[in-house]
């Protein structure tokens, strides 16, 4: 436990943010709210240009940890609660957010770990996929315009090796074979969205990526619309598309 957070700030290399609801209540019960809550963390992170390491929504509380001041550690929670009450049903107000500094290289190692490791701590399992944490995006699995945390986590984690850390969180090798009745799941976890609306350009661009993925791996037009909930007709006009895809979106729903 650290002496004090007022007299160490100015010398720490990063930090470890927590916070909760004062009603302790569950933040985010499902696996699509989670990814919403994932989706917002990024795009905070993004819109702060903070330099992100790693985030974990548990089931009562989330962890940020950043590299950077004080200063960016408060306003990057302060805007991702805003943006968690705007996007998913919370009554509650957030409690003060928590920030402990981390000194050394070795801590922040340790830290990162830590935040990862959560359910495993508190004894629990209600995201063995990660859709409410920062593995997918360091691994490839999420694809989040403008994004920096993959970067930011080898430019100071260099010595993590990701082939250890994606078993140390329990992410394995991909199945082999395309499961249609998966796809629709797989393009909004890709994007980091609750669920695939009809209206939303970032679902438009999830199906764009999943028809590709799911024509490359054989399936027919009618099984892939029936799989997005679309008709044959837009599955063929969403293949002309292609160049609206972000750079490793396809082999993200396709992971």
């Amino acid at each position: 436990m650290v002496k004090s957070e007022h007299r160490t700030r100015g010398k720490a290399i990063g930090w470890h943010v927590t916070n909760r609801l004062v009603d302790d209540r569950v933040i985010a019960p499902s696996a699509q709210s989670r990814r919403v809550a994932a989706r917002a963390i990024v795009e905070q992170a993004v819109r702060q240009e903070a330099r992100l390491l790693a985030f974990r929504v548990v089931d009562t509380h989330f962890h940020l940890l950043l590299v950077g001041t004080y200063a960016d550690a408060g306003e990057l929670a302060r805007c991702i609660e805003i943006t968690l009450r705007a996007r998913l049903p919370l009554s509650a107000p957030f409690e003060p957010l928590r920030r402990m500094p981390i000194h050394e290289q070795g801590h922040l190692y340790g830290a990162y770990r830590y935040v990862l490791r959560q359910e495993e701590r508190h004894g629990i399992c209600v995201d063995p996929e990660h859709d409410g944490s920062s593995p997918p995006d360091l691994l490839g699995l999420r694809v989040i315009e403008g994004a920096t945390l993959a970067t930011c986590t080898r430019e100071h984690l260099p010595r993590l090796s990701l082939a250890e850390f994606a078993r140390s969180v329990g992410i394995g090798q991909p199945p082999n074979v395309l499961r249609a009745e998966a796809l629709a799941e797989a393009a909004a976890a890709a994007m980091g969205l609750g669920k695939l609306s009809p209206m939303c350009r970032e679902s438009r661009i999830a199906r764009i990526a999943a028809s590709w993925v799911a024509t490359f791996a054989g399936k027919r037009t009618r099984e892939i619309a029936g799989s997005l909930s679309i008709t044959p007709r837009s599955v063929q006009l969403l293949r002309k598309e292609r160049s609206l895809l972000p750079r490793g979106l396809a082999r993200a729903v396709a992971l």
